[in-house]
């Protein structure tokens, strides 16, 4: 039941997280805006107060006399008009004069000016060919005059676009404010806790604990399945069975009719340990130095003395049996 339940909470939790992610992303996107907008308000603002401080009673305009013309000096450059039809042709002439002078793409030329703003023509592209397009820069925004209808109509355009300042000015206002509270609605849901965080870590803190006692018992059960093997260390002195058993192999040696039973004739001389006793004798002390030394290291000592291919068996106090052959296989 709880991992259950602690699955349908990830579930919910993880299409959270997924919409605190597009809420982020979108608040970075709404806030470039709003940064946007905001520049937009003070470009605006500054584009009125220039119009308003330029304005006048009478209609004047000041135009490039000619459109390839380079000289610095704007008195020389430039020259007043003051009729609205003339202005309008010298400005249609100026625009369609600019095809010569710069190239589609490459910038764009000042041809006049009319109350603070520069009068701007440049060439744009259109699937029909070059078309020349005159406008008033405010901001990050190019505000065109209509040119193509008539010369009075032209400096009309131009009037027209210097009022619009206003509407344009109102409408970045309320954007930026719009998404001021979008912003701050956003910022509320983000930095909104998960509605069942608690829940889920409860849950989570139980399903943790539930493994850590399986786990527990699981291992409990195994270490109390029998009980515990520890090594089993033998104290048993058998030193003086083994020196009975090496007194009784060099008796053995002594006596006649054990050698002849053997095929070993009698030795004349003082009887000499033979190498087999020495090398028990050695193996005997080897396996006492390492606490081995019992009844079972002694036979294992003594069977490796013994020559290969003979059986031998004798008692632990020099008696012996007959010896066993040993078959060979055809």
């Amino acid at each position: 039941l709880i991992d259950t339940e602690l699955a349908r909470l990830e579930a919910v939790r993880n299409a959270w997280n997924t919409s605190q992610f597009l809420a982020r992303m979108s608040l970075s996107g709404l806030s470039a805006r709003r940064s946007s907008r905001e520049q937009d308000v003070r470009a605006f603002t500054e584009a009125i107060a220039i119009r308003n401080a330029h304005m006048s009673e009478k209609f004047t305009i000041l135009l490039r006399r000619e459109a390839d013309s380079n000289d610095t000096d704007e008195s020389i450059r430039l020259a007043a008009v003051t009729e609205r039809e003339q202005a309008g042709r010298r400005i249609r002439s100026l625009s369609a004069g600019t095809a010569f002078t710069i190239m589609p793409g490459d910038g764009a030329l000042e041809i006049g000016r009319y109350r603070g703003f520069s009068l701007m023509a440049r060439i744009t592209r259109t699937p029909t060919g070059p078309v020349p397009q005159v406008y008033i820069q405010v901001g990050q925004y190019h505000l065109t005059i209509n040119i193509g209808e008539s010369d009075a109509g032209v400096t009309m355009s131009l009037d027209a676009r210097l009022r619009s300042f206003d509407a344009e000015l109102m409408k970045a206002q309320e954007e930026y404010i719009v998404l001021g509270q979008k912003i701050a609605s956003l910022e509320t849901e983000i930095n909104r806790p998960w509605d069942h965080e608690e829940r889920y870590t409860q849950l989570e803190m139980k399903a943790k604990a539930l493994e850590r006692e399986l786990d527990l018992s699981i291992h409990g059960s195994c270490e109390s399945s029998g009980p515990a093997i520890s090594p089993v260390h033998l104290d048993v002195d058998t030193s003086a069975e083994v020196q009975a058993a090496l007194a009784a192999i060099r008796a053995l040696h002594t006596r006649s009719d054990a050698l002849a039973r053997f095929g070993i004739e009698a030795a004349l001389e003082p009887v000499c340990i033979p190498i087999g006793i020495n090398t028990l004798e050695s193996q005997l002390a080897q396996e006492a130095s390492v606490e081995k030394c019992n009844s079972l290291g002694f036979a294992q000592a003594v069977i490796a003395a013994i020559p290969a291919g003979q059986t031998v068996q004798l008692d632990l106090f020099g008696g012996f049996a007959t010896p066993i052959p040993t078959r060979r296989r055809r």
